[in-house]
C-alpha cells in the first residue's frame, strides 16, 4: 500500500513533534542536574517525614488500644512518653515538610535565574537584530514559559521520586503488620498511575496547543497595540476589539479543556483509592468481629487494625499529590520544547574577565546600511589596538551612531567583517552608551548595578568618584536617592556621569560611546573626559563625537563622508 501526501505529511509533523518534545526533555533534565544535590536533599526530607508519619501511627494506634482495651486511663508512664513522643515527632516531621518544600522552591528559583541568564545570552550572541519573531513571543519566552518551569522542579519531580519511596515505606510497614492487607494495596496502586497515564498523554498535547496559541494571541494583541493610530484613523476600533475578543475566547475554552483533563484525572484517582481504602476498612472490621478467620486475620488487634487504617489513605496521598503536579509537567515540557530552540544548555554565563576581554578591534571591509536598507557607508577598513581609541566624526546623517550600533551588534552587518579579540563583537561583554543616558524609576543604587549586578556600596562610591561625582552620594544613604525614568531630580550631565559609571562596575574590552560630552556643562565634560583616560588603560575605545577635546584623547580619527570615507 502506498502513502499518500497526507499520509506522509502527517508522518513527518510526528515525527518532528517528538524530536522538539525529546530536546524539550533535555532541557528539563540539563537543568535539573545543576540543582541536583538540592532537589534529592528535598526527597531525602519527605522520605524521612513518612518514616516519622509511621511511627507517630504506631504511636497513636498503640495508645488508643491502651486507653479503650486495656482501659489505662491512669497517668502510666509509658502514656506520657508516648504522648510527648508522639507530639515531638509531629513536630519534627512538620519541620521536615518544611525543608522539603523550601528546598525544591530554592532550587527551582535558582534554576529560572540561570535559564534567564543564559536565554539573554543567547539572544545577545545572535544579536537582537537578527531576532525575527515578534518581541511579545521572546517576552513570553523570558516570562511566563520560564515560569512554567517552577511547579515541574518544585513540585513534580520531587513527588516523582516520593511516588514510589514513601508508598514503599508505608507498603513495608503495613505488610510487616498484616501481609494480606499488604497485597491489596500492591496490586490495587498499579491501577491508578495506569489509567492517570492514559490521561495525561492527552493533557500534554492540549497544553502544547495551549502555549502555542498563547504565544499568537500575546504577539496578535501587541501588533493591534502598535497600531492603534492607525486602526482609529481608519475607524477599525470595533471590528478590531471584536477580533481580539474573539481570539480571547478560543483561547478561554482551550484553559477550559485542561480543567477538564485535570478534573477527570482527580477523579480517577479518587475513585481507585476509595475502593481500596474501603476494601481494606471491610477487611479490618470482619477480621475484629471473627468473620474472617484465614492468613493473619485472626491475629488482628485493634491496634495492628488501627495501625493500618491510619496509614491505609497515606499510603495513596504520595500518589494523589504527584496527581496534582503531574499537569506541571505537560507544561513544563511545552515551555521548554519551546525555550530549546533559544538556547542549549551548554551556553555558559560569562563571567567578565578584564585580562580575558583585551583585545583589538579589526573592521574589514564593512559596508552599513541604516534599516531601511539604504547604504550609509561602504569598504570601511581600520584596525584599533588595545587601549587605543578611535573617534568618528563627519556630517549629520552620515551614519555616525549606525556604524557604532553596527560594531555592537545591534544592527547585522550588510558586508564584510567586524571582529574583536578575533571573535564577533556580539560574543563579548561590550559597553555601548548611546546620546540619551538610560535610567529606569529607582535609586541611584539600582541604576549603577543595571549592567553590574550586586555590587558593594564602597565600589559604587569610588565609581561615582570617578566620574566626579562624589558630591552627589557623599555617604551610603545617598545611594538610596531615587531617579524617575525621565531623570528627574539630576542633571543631564550628572546622568551622563552615571551612565559613564557603570563602565568601572564591570571590566569590558570594547567601549561604544555615541556623544559622551555633548550637552554637557564645562565641568561636567571635564569628569567625563578624564574618566574616558582612565577608562582607555583597560579597553579599546571607540567614539563618536565632534569634540575637539577629545581628540587629544583619539590614536585614530575616521571621518565619514557622504560618499567615501577617511582614516588618519
Amino acid at each position: 500500500m502506498t502513502k499518500t501526501l497526507a499520509d506522509s505529511l502527517a508522518e513527518e509533523s510526528g515525527v518532528e513533534a517528538r524530536n522538539l518534545t525529546a530536546k524539550g526533555s533535555a532541557l528539563l533534565i540539563a537543568l535539573r542536574k545543576q540543582q541536583q544535590t538540592r532537589l534529592w536533599l528535598s526527597v531525602f526530607a519527605g522520605v524521612i517525614a513518612t518514616v516519622l508519619l509511621v511511627i507517630i501511627w504506631f504511636l497513636a494506634a498503640w495508645l488508643i488500644d491502651q486507653l479503650i482495651i486495656q482501659n489505662t486511663i491512669t497517668a502510666d508512664r509509658k502514656l506520657v512518653i508516648s504522648i510527648l513522643g508522639i507530639t515531638l515527632l509531629w513536630l519534627l516531621r512538620s519541620q521536615l515538610l518544611f525543608w522539603q518544600e523550601r528546598l525544591a522552591q530554592d532550587a527551582s528559583s535558582r534554576i529560572k535565574k540561570t535559564l534567564r541568564q543564559k536565554m539573554l545570552l543567547a539572544w545577545q550572541v545572535v544579536g537582537i537584530s537578527q531576532l525575527q519573531r515578534s518581541p511579545s513571543v521572546y517576552a513570553s519566552h523570558l516570562l511566563e514559559d520560564v515560569d512554567a518551569l517552577d511547579g515541574y522542579y518544585a513540585r513534580y519531580w520531587p513527588q516523582q521520586q516520593l511516588l514510589l519511596l514513601s508508598p514503599l515505606c508505608i507498603l513495608l510497614a503495613i505488610s510487616w503488620t498484616d501481609w494480606l492487607v499488604g497485597l491489596l494495596l500492591l496490586f490495587s496502586a498499579p491501577l491508578i498511575p495506569l489509567f492517570m497515564s492514559l490521561i495525561g498523554m492527552g493533557a500534554e498535547q492540549i497544553n502544547q496547543r495551549h502555549l502555542l496559541q498563547r504565544q499568537r494571541l500575546a504577539g496578535h494583541f501587541l501588533d493591534r497595540l502598535k497600531k492603534i493610530a492607525l486602526i482609529a484613523r481608519l475607524g477599525a476600533a470595533a471590528q478590531v476589539q471584536d477580533e481580539v475578543a474573539a481570539r480571547s475566547q478560543s483561547y478561554r475554552r482551550l484553559i477550559m479543556q485542561t480543567l477538564k483533563v485535570a478534573f477527570l484525572s482527580s477523579a480517577v484517582l479518587e475513585f481507585f483509592s476509595s475502593v481500596a481504602i474501603a476494601a481494606v476498612a471491610i477487611y479490618i472490621g470482619f477480621a475484629l468481629f471473627g468473620a474472617i478467620d484465614f492468613g493473619p486475620a485472626p491475629q488482628l488487634t485493634l491496634s495492628t487494625g488501627l495501625f493500618i487504617l491510619a496509614l491505609a489513605p497515606e499510603f495513596f496521598q504520595p500518589i494523589r499529590q504527584f496527581a496534582q503536579s503531574y499537569h506541571d509537567k505537560a507544561s513544563a515540557l511545552a515551555a521548554a520544547t519551546e525555550i530549546s530552540d533559544i538556547i542549549t544548555i551548554t551556553t555558559e554565563v560569562p563571567t567578565p574577565s578584564a585580562t580575558a576581554m583585551v583585545g583589538a578591534l579589526d573592521v574589514t571591509n564593512l559596508t552599513i546600511k541604516n534599516p531601511s536598507g539604504q547604504s550609509l557607508a561602504t569598504n570601511l577598513n581600520f584596525y584599533v589596538e588595545p587601549q587605543q581609541c578611535l573617534l568618528i566624526s563627519g556630517p549629520s546623517g552620515v551614519g555616525k551612531t549606525t556604524l557604532l550600533k553596527t560594531l555592537a551588534g545591534l544592527i547585522p552587518v550588510a558586508a564584510g567583517k567586524v571582529q574583536f579579540n578575533q571573535v564577533s563583537p556580539s560574543q563579548v561583554c561590550i559597553y555601548y552608551m548611546a546620546q540619551r543616558p538610560w535610567v529606569v524609576n529607582g535609586s541611584i543604587r539600582q541604576n549603577l548595578q543595571l549592567l553590574s549586578g550586586p555590587v558593594n556600596d564602597a565600589a559604587l562610591l569610588n565609581a561615582l568618584n570617578n566620574v566626579g561625582l562624589a558630591k552627589l552620594c557623599p555617604t551610603v544613604s545617598a545611594l538610596d536617592q531615587l531617579i524617575s525614568e525621565r531623570g528627574e531630580g539630576l542633571s543631564g550631565g550628572q546622568l551622563q556621569r552615571i551612565a559613564l559609571a557603570r563602565a568601572f562596575l564591570v571590566p569590558y574590552g570594547l567601549m561604544l560611546l555615541d556623544e559622551p560630552t555633548s550637552s554637557l556643562d564645562l565641568e561636567s565634560r571635564r569628569y567625563v573626559i578624564q574618566a574616558l583616560h582612565t577608562l582607555k588603560l583597560t579597553c579599546t575605545l571607540v567614539i563618536v563625537s565632534h569634540d575637539s577635546e577629545l581628540q587629544a584623547l583619539a590614536d585614530q580619527h575616521l571621518e565619514l563622508l557622504e560618499v567615501t570615507d577617511a582614516i588618519s
